[in-house]
């Protein structure tokens, strides 16, 4: 169950977002598909030892040079077919690139509102969360729901600093959307690590969803965490 903590969960999801780091080994302002080969390379490679196929995964953004400060995120998505308890679900594994990532950390201060439906996140990581739920709901829409409207479908989704901004920000609309994308929460794991502060919170606003599928891990001495500010 998602909502249950898990130590092997956070080594994977762990693990994970280190492999989603930027190879440097290609030149800065380098684009097209040669560089992204090279650019996701390691997060291709820790998907591959997870039993990913190379089919099956799919890299984004990886092309642009890395001098570009839009508000954007480069990210992997990979799916395969698991087994659990004699049931077979689609297991799906995203994440944000969460390091070496050059011009996407001044996003990191791009702070404007940005909202996604009801809930609002600066824009520096609620625009390329937004990105990556279209994505990950497209993906989605290919597999089919079961008699009780729910997809056999298990979510990880993991990130280190800017990639666990990210990450938290779609974890949570993943999460309140949950019954429209034919989910069950309990099946939508996120593990972020040394997360900073992505939602700007309305005093007024009344949070009636359960996130407690989300584990943000932060260290207290961290200010990133603190940075930008909650409440604007």
């Amino acid at each position: 169950d998602a909502h249950d903590f898990s130590i092997p969960l956070l080594k994977v999801s762990l693990a994970l977002a280190a492999a989603s780091f930027n190879s440097s080994q290609v030149p800065y302002a380098e684009s097209g598909p040669k560089a992204a080969q090279i650019r996701c390379k390691y997060l291709k490679t820790a998907y591959e030892k997870l039993g990913f196929s190379d089919s099956d995964m799919k890299f984004y953004n990886y092309e642009i040079p890395m001098n570009d400060t839009n508000d954007k995120v480069a990210y992997g998505i990979a799916k395969k077919e698991i087994l659990i308890n004699g049931e077979v679900y689609t297991l799906i594994a995203v994440q944000p690139r969460s390091g070496n990532y050059s011009g996407e950390w001044v996003s990191n201060f791009h702070i404007d509102p940005y909202k996604i439906g009801d809930t609002q996140y600066s824009i520096g990581f609620g625009k390329p969360a937004e990105e990556i739920y279209n994505s990950l709901k497209e993906e989605l829409s290919l597999i089919p729901e079961g008699s009780d409207g729910k997809k056999k479908v298990k979510i990880l989704i993991s990130g280190f600093s800017r990639g666990g901004a990210v990450s938290n920000a779609l974890a949570g609309e993943v999460t309140k959307h949950a019954d429209e994308l034919g989910l069950d929460t309990k099946n939508i794991y996120a593990y972020t690590f040394a997360t900073p502060n992505a939602v700007i919170l309305n005093q007024a606003e009344n949070i009636t969803s359960d996130y407690t599928n989300i584990h943000n891990t932060i260290n207290p001495c961290d200010i990133v965490p603190s940075v930008p500010p909650s409440t604007m």
